[in-house]
């Protein structure tokens, strides 16, 4: 798969039960539809921490 710019391929955490972009009804997502931002990250441990 080849991704235009501004697009996400996205994979929930689940993967058994997650609907992501591997579903045609969810495809890629465009940059401007996520509205999230991560502040925190847990894994891996080494890397645990807040993110700026």
């Amino acid at each position: 798969m080849v991704l235009g710019k501004n697009e996400y391929f996205v994979l929930g955490d689940n993967r058994n039960d997650s609907d992501d972009s591997r579903f045609p009804e969810v495809g890629v997502i465009k940059k401007n539809r996520i509205i999230g931002k991560t502040s925190f990250r847990l894994l891996p441990i080494k890397n645990i921490g807040k993110l700026n």
